[in-house]
């Protein structure tokens, strides 16, 4: 039987030896965040360094046999394809494999989830990743996504690439058609910026300035646009201006002469077979009549099918359109009743344009 000076003595190692073990799961935490963020530091800097259709497969190689041991490729690698992908964490493990074993694996992820949750810290997951394509880089990114304490998370990717992601504006301006922020929602909302070789370097620069103090810092950051503040200031100015933009667009509130200037392509067209419904999603053919601005493989009696979503088609329309495909697919309040006065308007638009 333990008398109360026994019991106090192994009452007080129970507690120093908690006491110690908290200590060092702390150290660990901290010197695991402080890795990851030196590292991704020297990763973003090192995926920023590949230059959009400039960057050679000899540049990438290099890239490779410095963070060989976190990166992972797809299919093959060579220099007519390469999708490589370079990933880690704050657990200072790659989850791919470099792990091979499947309860290895988790039982790493349970020591981090526990270490995590008894310390309320979190968890950082960093990405970098490059496409080459014939011998050139033809694309790049990075990512960083912070887990919270208590569930959730928040996620920010930077890409450079050859088609930005669609921003139809029409008939506006696109206010800066070099370079996109956009923030993605859903389930796993998540804050992107894309770029292309042709942006500027100092859009770059700011498009992927990633606020790395969330790796190491005591209270994580908690709100989407923490990863990437520039970018996300950026945005945020420009939301309320993109949303009475899109409102104007949605209301069509723009005289006949604004659409035509806007639009590439003006051409009146007889619907062979007219909708009765005054809205449809169904498409119409049309057959062409004339073209009064632009040119391309439509040909005056040619039948195409036309995707005029909630637009209602007549039977003789004015269409004003972006690209020559088939089916033809107009802009919004791009389908326009070809009555006389319209038309006298189309085409004074036309000539002025001339």
């Amino acid at each position: 039987m333990l008398t109360g000076s026994r019991g106090w003595k192994l009452c007080k190692r129970v507690l120093t030896g908690l006491l110690v073990l908290y200590l060092v799961l702390l150290a660990a935490v901290q010197i695991g965040q402080r890795i990851t963020r030196r590292r991704a530091e020297h990763l973003l800097s090192d995926v920023r360094g590949l230059q959009l259709e400039k960057s050679s497969w000899n540049d990438a190689q290099v890239l490779m046999q410095r963070w060989g041991r976190w990166g992972h490729y797809r299919g093959t690698c060579d220099a007519a394809h390469c999708d490589y992908f370079i990933y880690f964490d704050s657990a200072g493990m790659t989850t791919w494999p470099a792990v091979t074993s499947e309860r290895l694996s988790d039982l790493l992820y349970r020591f981090v989830e526990i270490t995590t949750k008894v310390q309320y810290a979190h968890v950082s997951f960093v990405q970098g990743e490059f496409d080459v394509q014939k011998n050139l880089v033809v694309g790049t990114s990075f990512s960083l996504l912070s887990n919270l304490p208590g569930g959730g998370e928040i996620d920010s990717r930077v890409t450079g690439t050859r088609d930005l992601e669609k921003y139809d504006l029409w008939p506006e301006r696109e206010p800066h058609p070099e370079y996109r922020t956009i923030l993605r929602g859903g389930t796993n909302s998540y804050f992107f910026t894309e770029f292309t070789a042709a942006t500027k370097p100092e859009d770059v620069a700011w498009l992927t300035a990633f606020n790395f103090s969330c790796i190491t810092r005591w209270a994580p950051c908690r709100e989407m646009g923490d990863l990437l503040p520039y970018a996300w200031a950026k945005y945020i100015a420009e939301t309320k201006q993109l949303r009475v933009t899109r409102e104007r667009i949605a209301e069509c509130a723009y005289s006949l002469q604004e659409l035509v200037r806007a639009s590439e392509s003006v051409a009146v067209v007889k619907v062979e077979k007219p909708n009765a419904e005054t809205r449809q999603w169904s498409p119409s053919p049309g057959r062409l009549v004339e073209v009064l601005k632009g040119s391309g493989s439509w040909h005056t009696g040619d039948v195409r099918k036309i995707w005029s979503g909630l637009d209602p088609v007549a039977p003789t329309e004015i269409l004003l359109f972006k690209e020559d495909s088939d089916p033809v697919y107009p802009h919004e309040c791009g389908v326009i009743p070809a009555t006389p006065e319209n038309l006298r308007t189309v085409k004074a638009a036309v000539q002025g344009d001339n």
